[in-house]
């Protein structure tokens, strides 16, 4: 048992592996996810990565002894954020055209 408490510390770029990680292992409310997506970064490409990237300054990570085991992240203004991101932030293929489903590519799902 780790003894030490996390701090929460701004976020670096060599935290990006880490926040997809996370991402994955928390992307099934709260549960991991890692089984659920045939490429385990997509749910840190959608809704961590970006925003590491591209507002670094709200990007913080908890860590203690045992490395990074979370983080927060945020954007200062959602609607500039959402316009820079469709126009520079690119989607896995299958991600790009959720009206007709494609997006269901990427999840495993379970036979019952």
């Amino acid at each position: 048992m780790n003894s030490e408490p996390a701090r929460i510390r701004p976020y670096r770029p060599d935290d990006l592996d880490e926040l997809y990680r996370i991402c994955v292992q928390t992307a099934d409310n709260g549960q991991d996810a890692t089984s659920m997506f045939r490429d385990p970064r997509l749910p840190g490409h959608v809704h961590a990565a970006p925003y590491a990237l591209f507002e670094p300054s709200l990007a913080f990570v908890a860590q203690d002894a045992g490395g990074v085991g979370g983080y927060i992240v945020a954007a200062l203004d959602s609607q500039a954020f959402e316009q820079r991101l469709e126009r520079v932030w690119p989607l896995p293929a299958s991600m790009a055209d959720r009206s007709a489903g494609v997006g269901r590519a990427q999840f495993r799902i379970p036979a019952r």
